[in-house]
Formats: C-alpha cells, sequence, structure tokens
C-alpha cells in the first residue's frame, strides 16, 4: 500500500501547485488589465527577456551537467562492482563535484566566447571608425 500512496501523493501535490501557479498567474495578468493596462504592456511585463546570458548558454550548460553525471554513474557503478562496501558519501561526492565540474567548465566556455565576441565587435567598431 505505501508505493501506491507515495507515487499518487506526489502527483497530486504537484498537480495542485501547478494549478495554483496558473491560476495565479492568470489573476495577476488580469488585475492589472482591470486597471487599465492594455494586454500589450501585460505581456510585456510577463514575458521573459531571452537576451539574457543566461538564456543563450542554458543548452549548453545542461548537456555540459547530464553528461558529467553521467560519468559519474559510471565510475560509481564501476566502483561498485569492485568494492563491496561503497558508501553513499562516495556517490553524493562523485555527483557533487560532477556537476561542480560542469558548472565550471561552462563558465570558462561561456567567458573565452564572450572575450571573442567582445573582440570582434570592438574590431568591427574600430574598422568603422577610419
Amino acid at each position: 500500500m505505501p508505493e501506491i500512496i507515495v507515487p499518487t501523493s506526489l502527483f497530486i501535490t504537484l498537480s495542485i501547485v501547478i494549478g495554483i501557479f496558473i491560476i495565479s498567474r492568470h489573476r495577476e495578468k488580469m488585475y492589472a488589465m482591470e486597471r487599465g493596462m492594455t494586454p500589450e504592456m501585460v505581456n510585456a511585463i510577463f514575458q521573459r527577456d531571452k537576451s539574457k546570458r543566461r538564456d543563450k548558454y542554458s543548452t549548453l550548460k545542461w548537456g555540459m551537467m547530464f553528461f558529467f553525471v553521467g560519468i559519474a554513474a559510471v565510475i560509481m557503478a564501476y566502483a561498485e562492482f569492485r568494492v563491496e562496501q561503497c558508501s553513499d558519501g562516495f556517490k553524493f561526492a562523485a555527483i557533487s563535484l560532477s556537476i561542480g565540474t560542469a558548472l565550471l567548465i561552462t563558465y570558462y566556455i561561456i567567458r573565452n566566447d564572450e572575450k571573442k565576441l567582445e573582440k570582434t565587435q570592438s574590431e568591427n567598431n574600430t574598422h568603422s571608425q577610419t
């Protein structure tokens, strides 16, 4: 019986949270429109800014994280096969290190990409001024 209650309560809870989020967002929009805002103004307020750097590189970040967590999972499976008493602390540390490594590598890739972009833009500005 408990193996049915836990997944069921998880899905019910998630459904309630998502429902409350959708309803509250709708009420916020309706309240703004009742106060005289046009639908375009309301949509501009509630839309995310797509030009942010984190959105530009989010696929890279998530790809790197899944890649390194996969590597950690392979290492953990190998360690469990080789060592009979592989502790949970080792598993947690392997996953934490893999996510941290992925985020650091992503940071350096993004930083180098932005430096190249700034260099290209400054060169273009220099050429256009002459």
